[in-house]
């Protein structure tokens, strides 16, 4: 039943690609009938005239390629680095109910929030500032994220950034994610995000410079005053994560090997993700981009919930995630998910990402920290696609029981705060 949904949804979305293609073949047609009509009624030779046509087409978009290529684009205000990324989801982007995964949402709102932050550092202003060059800006944090609403198979993203808020050495970006449905004019929000870029040297691989960020000017001081407080509440949450030892937080997963079957427990939904490094993954500067990341982190925490749940899940928001070690080329990215606390209807998962490097002279791998997030889901009844009850979680150890607790605190936090902030 959950494949005729898909096929459904996606096989309309097709359908009127198909009309627009027509109508396109058609009246390509007719212009080329028009053009051979009215060289017919020359005296000169047909073909000769369209090869000299072809020839000169050929050669104006030969020069205007190299052209291109030669220019420089100059960005003169911040406002010219805004920036709108869209396209369309795919059956390959969702879940067997046709809602699209969350990671799929979070990587294009990192991709447009990279585009977005390296335009502005790269702007014209900014290559004035003193010992600036070429840079690419890397993702240092992503603010809480909720999903507002869904979105579907066939159904077009829209995903604008804009450069919020700056400091000395990174930058803020607001993301926004519509829905678009094309056949039936309607558009909605399903996402708000803010992400925090740091602009790193391309030419000094891997030990990057920061450079400077121009300042940007504000509508009022309000607005200003805003992301400062911002900035300096996100500093904060970073400067208390980095005192946390890898010790302490990899002591949870002591027994993370340990298979049982008994369900709703801690051990059997916990899930691992093995994934190796490929250029494909990095930005111009040779780390591996956030979104490429976050997506994974959704994935893996996406497994530990279906495991519980015995059911699809959704994600419905994403706590912040703070990169506190850079992930470069050749490496292996191990990330571990286990659930932490369950209410009513959502169950939240806590995601760890290390990264491990080959010591070619001690012949060992060196493991570091990247970064971890608390993921929350919804499961989904399969009869009607609607929100439904998750079975509770069984705690074996004290340490669960501990994690319990703060997953209980965070929950009500959660809560509180989308009050707060008229989400729902």
């Amino acid at each position: 039943m959950t494949s005729i949904v898909v096929s459904r949804r996606f096989a309309a979305f097709v359908g009127s690609i198909q009309r627009c293609v027509c109508t396109k073949t058609m009246t390509k047609s007719l212009r080329t009938i028009s053009t051979q009509n009215a060289l017919s009624t020359n005296r000169v030779n047909p073909l000769r005239r369209s090869r000299s046509v072809t020839t000169n087409l050929d050669i104006s978009r030969r020069h205007l390629s190299v052209t291109q290529r030669s220019s420089r684009i100059t960005y003169d205000s911040p406002y010219d680095s805004r920036v709108q990324v869209s396209r369309v989801m795919g059956p390959d982007d969702a879940n067997p109910l046709g809602n699209v995964h969350g990671g799929i949402i979070l990587q294009m709102i990192a991709e447009a929030g990279y585009i977005c932050a390296t335009k502005y550092c790269n702007s014209e202003e900014s290559r004035g500032l003193p010992g600036n060059e070429a840079c690419s800006a890397s993702l240092a944090r992503a603010e809480r994220t909720d999903f507002l609403q869904p979105m579907y198979v066939g159904e077009f993203a829209k995903v604008t950034a804009e450069v919020t808020y700056t400091s000395q050495h990174s930058l803020e970006v607001q993301v926004l994610v519509y829905a678009e449905n094309i056949m039936e004019g309607q558009q909605r929000l399903t996402n708000k995000a803010y992400l925090w870029y740091v602009p790193e040297s391309i030419n000094e691989f891997p030990d990057s410079k920061v450079m400077k960020v121009p300042p940007l000017f504000h509508d009022s001081p309000e607005s200003e005053q805003q992301g400062r407080l911002r900035y300096e509440r996100q500093k904060s949450d970073r400067d208390r994560g980095k005192g946390v030892k890898h010790s302490q937080v990899d002591s949870k997963f002591s027994n993370f090997m340990i298979e049982t079957e008994e369900p709703y427990t801690v051990l059997f939904s916990q899930s691992m993700l093995a994934h190796f490094v490929v250029p494909s993954d990095c930005t111009p500067n040779g780390y591996v981009r956030g979104g490429a990341t976050m997506k994974l982190m959704d994935e893996v925490a996406g497994m530990a919930a279906v495991k519980h749940c015995m059911s699809p899940t959704v994600t419905a928001s994403v706590d912040p995630i703070n990169f506190y070690k850079k992930i470069g080329q050749a490496g292996v990215i191990n990330m571990m998910a286990q659930p932490t606390f369950t209410s009513e209807k959502t169950i939240e998962v806590h995601v760890f990402v290390d990264v491990q490097y080959l010591d070619l002279e001690k012949r060992q791998f060196a493991k570091e920290r990247a970064c971890d997030a608390y993921f929350t889901f919804v499961s989904l009844s399969i009869d009607d696609f609607l929100p439904q009850k998750v079975p509770p979680l069984k705690l074996l150890t004290a340490d669960e029981e501990e994690s319990f607790k703060l997953g209980e605190q965070r929950y009500k936090a959660r809560k509180e705060l989308r009050k707060q902030e008229k989400i729902y």
